[in-house]
């Protein structure tokens, strides 16, 4: 699964208009366009996924956030974040609209082949392709200490579907909820290297193998890397240095080239990650080569990406 376009309101520093995305992608943006396109990128994923939903007002700086409500509308309160308001245009009212369309994998594909077994709305439906469009608004309170989460609409191969009442479909809940996990914008932070040293997981174990191999060999050129219980450590001589006092380059390699091997989403927006040209060409080779662990990478930021806009 990746996704062929993104449009936002809304958000400050959102390109305007649709931006079509390739698979592997790297965006010319300032700081507050790479913010802003990669909330807009998210907000959609929010719809399946609490953890995602919890993570995304923490990075806003809310703090003792709850979150509630039920099926495809939820909602979420907190205290603090000041200055949160910053993040949102400013004619905006309070209110967010992200419209995302993804290409369906040929097992999300098959699912909704099944599912119009029962459901004879898909089989005119999918005729049109292996596409999810989504529609998801946020809209705050005036006090900014709270929000409403809604799917505003579906389609599936640009046929449109109802997401409240009785005429919903079965399957469209299944469906949002294997989106959980397939969208990571965020490098493998130290304690999830950690975990996949302690898992006992063959594939996890094998998975840490091929960071640990793509750190030694790839740009990075990280040799001597230890996954150890906490964070990982290189050894330099016969002194153990942990990953907490490795140069900020080096942490930053390391945690995307987690991200791409261990966490291994669908799609990997990654915003400040290493884009030399070299690095642009590993990048590639994680989307492209034979039995790749993405299917997409977005690389915002980076001086030698293309211009959206144009």
């Amino acid at each position: 699964m990746y996704v062929e376009r993104v449009e936002a309101t809304g958000l400050a520093g959102m390109p305007a208009g649709p931006l079509v995305l390739e698979r592997v992608d790297a965006l010319r943006l300032s700081w507050a366009e790479q913010r802003a396109l990669r909330d807009a990128m998210r907000i959609p994923f929010m719809i399946a996924d609490a953890g995602l939903f919890h993570t995304i007002l923490r990075e806003w700086g809310c703090e003792d956030e709850n979150l509630g409500g039920e099926g495809l509308n939820s909602w979420a309160s907190w205290s603090g974040a000041a200055g949160l308001d910053s993040l949102f245009a400013a004619d905006g009212d309070g209110l967010v609209r992200v419209r995302l369309l993804l290409r369906l994998d040929p097992p999300q594909f098959a699912s909704l082949r099944h599912a119009a077994l029962r459901d004879s709305r898909l089989v005119d439906a999918l005729a049109g392709g292996p596409t999810l469009e989504l529609a998801v608004g946020l809209r705050f309170n005036a006090a900014f200490d709270g929000l409403g989460l809604d799917l505003l609409s579906v389609a599936v191969g640009g046929a449109p579907f109802p997401t409240v009442g009785a005429d919903r479909p079965g399957w469209l809940s299944t469906l949002l909820a294997g989106l959980s996990g397939r969208l990571c914008a965020s490098p493998l932070d130290p304690p999830e290297w950690g975990a996949a040293a302690s898992s006992w997981s063959a594939g996890q174990q094998r998975r840490l193998a091929e960071a640990l191999r793509e750190l030694a060999t790839g740009p990075a050129a990280l040799r001597g890397v230890l996954p150890l219980p906490r964070e990982p450590g290189v050894l330099e001589g016969d002194r153990l240095v942990p990953h907490r006092f490795w140069a900020p380059e080096a942490q930053a390699m390391a945690g995307w080239v987690g991200a791409a091997r261990i966490a291994r989403p669908d799609v990997l927006v990654a915003a400040g990650a290493p884009s030399s040209k070299a690095w642009q060409k590993w990048w590639r080779a994680q989307v492209e080569a034979e039995s790749a662990p993405l299917e997409q990478v977005i690389l915002l930021g980076t001086e030698h990406g293309r211009d959206p806009r144009s």
